[in-house]
């Protein structure tokens, strides 16, 4: 073993390990309940221009409005444009997150998102992410149903978000990655040199006693940077 991959491996291990003192602990959170509302046709034309045909060129493929107790802003909605290419014969799609207040709609925040084969739900990705790196965590997780003793998420019916893995410093990692699939974190790296990649090196249970429209908020308040994570009702 080479001395950076000594290094390397050092430093993964480390990662995990406070990854897992970071975690270990039931933390008592407060989240903002959130429901559904109807938004106008013409808002609808409207954030599809903005959200959709602006940036990318394409139509919407979905929009879904939410609001929540909070003052401003009075409504948010993750708006769902049209696939714009395919990876292994799986769409892929622009998300674009956008937020109302005083009657205007501001549409700053995008992701990604793919469907991939068999799954009924989307996994949603950060724009830093590479699409075949996404895919490749997606295939890892869907073919293990169990990590360390715990059962791991049903990819076909889970709603997921993968993310760069951010150190306390906010640091992010180029082989460590977050991904959060309803109520469960899990930490991939795609540094593997002994093994299969990509490799599962931690996970850890969200304790959430709350509705199931309340866990749509929870997605919010996970990925609100700054605006909310709004899911559908059927994640679908």
């Amino acid at each position: 073993m080479t001395k950076r991959t000594a290094q390397h491996c050092l430093r993964v291990t480390a990662l995990g390990l406070l990854f897992f003192i970071a975690v270990s602990h039931t933390h008592a959170m407060t989240f903002i309940e959130s429901h559904a509302v109807h938004i106008t046709t013409q808002e609808q034309q409207l954030l599809e221009l903005k959200a959709c045909r602006d940036k990318f060129n394409t139509g919407t493929e979905r929009i879904v409005a939410r609001t929540d107790a909070s003052s401003t802003p009075d409504v948010y909605a993750e708006v769902l444009c049209q696939s714009h290419e395919q990876f292994k014969h799986s769409p892929v799609y622009h998300v674009v997150y956008c937020d109302r207040n005083a009657d205007t709609w501001h549409c700053e925040r995008t992701e990604r998102a793919i469907r991939t084969d068999g799954n009924r739900a989307l996994v949603y990705y950060a724009e830093d992410v590479d699409t075949a790196i996404a895919y490749a965590i997606i295939v890892k997780l869907a073919s293990i149903k169990r990590f360390q003793g715990e059962a791991m998420p049903d990819m076909q019916k889970s709603v997921c978000n993968i993310q760069r893995f951010a150190t306390f410093d906010n640091t992010s990692l180029p082989d460590v990655f977050t991904v959060t699939c309803e109520n469960r974190e899990i930490l991939v790296s795609t540094w593997c040199p002994q093994q299969e990649c990509p490799r599962i090196i931690g996970s850890r249970i969200i304790v959430l006693n709350l509705s199931t429209d309340a866990i749509h908020a929870f997605h919010a308040a996970l990925y609100a940077s700054p605006n909310f994570r709004i899911l559908p009702s059927n994640a679908a």
